[in-house]
């Protein structure tokens, strides 16, 4: 068994924990708020939409285009995911077999990111995680090829070691439910090192990629939510989402990262900028009567297959400064986040402003939060003197 060929710097490393855990915590605050079912949908039109805007195009930078079809989808899913940061495996069975493998390796990012193994990946459901492989049931749309599907045999939420299938074509035209199919546990190939890039993928040109990779991704799973359920509720879930991210990260990142300044805006404004310029984003500062002001001057954050989302609009840039105002008590006084211009208003660039408040905000709505009050009291009333029931097994 090969191990793992990812050869990023430790900035990238830091950009990938950080930007895939953002699109997992999406992910989780819809199944918090909505089910899994949504979760589900939402994974499979994402998706779906990327297809269509990246498949033909990628597969021909990576000349693959003149692969057989079982081949081609192989290395394409194999070398796209590698170049966004996941460990992948590959297996050309295709003159013995006419079956291509590609394999999603461990760690499992569906929870965290590629270099942050964690064991909650058990928490997502199979039914929900089958989504990400209608991409690679429908390639054969692309490819005008009606016999093409793909077979999941391996899935570390299914009981496998890693994440695994195989493009093969049968001898006739397949229905779209054809296309998909699940058999755990009858792959008998291990995994090899994913194909050899060109020499036109350099380190240098794979990080850039990876960066417009993550903003692509993190832009794009609201701009879709919004399509699904609604923009006020996307704007709801991201205030969620990004802040479930950012908490958890600005403590160590201080460290990682470092931060420098005199006040508490200065340093929180200069951490703002540096968790974002790990995906290339840039940024002029300057202070003015105790504010910060922080003039984003280039973003990754960019989907042009979104109409009206193209760059964050400005009640998702806002929605990002009130969790950036929560989260700020995780490494100091309170520090107000707000949004001074919108690059979507047609001011140019986005402007934010960082001001000390000392304040106590918090994330949620009037209400969210009442049942937690009912559940405590039910708590402590029921089990306060009483021992819980063991049903017997014997």
């Amino acid at each position: 068994m090969y191990l793992s060929t990812q050869d990023y710097s430790e900035r990238t490393k830091r950009a990938l924990n950080f930007f895939f855990a953002h699109d997992n915590s999406t992910r989780f605050v819809i199944i918090r708020r909505h089910g899994w079912e949504a979760a589900r949908n939402l994974e499979c039109y994402f998706l779906k939409k990327h297809q269509e805007t990246h498949f033909i195009d990628g597969a021909t930078k990576l000349g693959i285009m003149n692969e057989p079809h079982p081949v081609l989808c192989a290395k394409y899913h194999c070398l796209s995911n590698w170049l966004g940061g996941i460990d992948m495996g590959f297996y050309d069975d295709y003159r013995n077999s006419g079956k291509a493998y590609v394999s999603y390796m461990t760690p499992d990012c569906s929870i965290g990111s590629p270099f942050l193994p964690s064991p909650a990946t058990w928490t997502v459901p199979m039914e929900m995680m089958i989504a990400i492989y209608t991409w690679h049931a429908r390639n054969g749309k692309f490819l005008n090829n009606d016999r093409l599907y793909f077979c999941l045999t391996d899935h570390v939420q299914a009981g496998g070691p890693y994440h695994m299938g195989y493009f093969a074509e049968d001898d006739h035209a397949l229905e779209p439910w054809e296309r998909l199919r699940f058999e755990p546990g009858t792959a008998t190939i291990e995994p090899g090192p994913p194909p050899d890039l060109s020499d036109e993928w350099p380190l240098a040109r794979r990080e850039a990629a990876l960066e417009k990779y993550n903003g692509e991704y993190v832009l794009g799973g609201f701009a879709q939510t919004a399509l699904m359920l609604g923009e006020d509720e996307s704007i709801a879930i991201a205030e969620r989402s990004h802040f479930a991210n950012v908490v958890q990260w600005v403590r160590p990142f201080t460290v990682d990262l470092g931060w420098t300044g005199d006040t508490p805006a200065t340093r929180y404004a200069d951490l703002f900028c540096k968790i974002w310029g790990l995906i290339g984003d840039k940024f002029d500062v300057h202070t003015e009567n105790g504010d910060v002001f922080v003039e984003n001057t280039k973003t990754r954050l960019y989907t042009p297959q979104y109409v009206g989302w193209e760059y964050p609009p400005r009640r998702l840039e806002e929605a990002f400064a009130r969790a950036w105002t929560a989260a700020s008590r995780a490494v100091g006084p309170g520090v107000e986040v707000s949004v001074v211009k919108s690059r979507m208003d047609g001011d140019g660039h986005t402007i934010w402003r960082f001001r000390q408040t000392d304040h106590s905000a918090f994330i949620g709505g009037p209400g969210e939060y009442d049942a937690v009050v009912t559940h405590a009291r039910e708590l402590m009333t029921n089990y306060w003197e009483k021992d819980p029931v063991v049903a017997s097994v014997l």
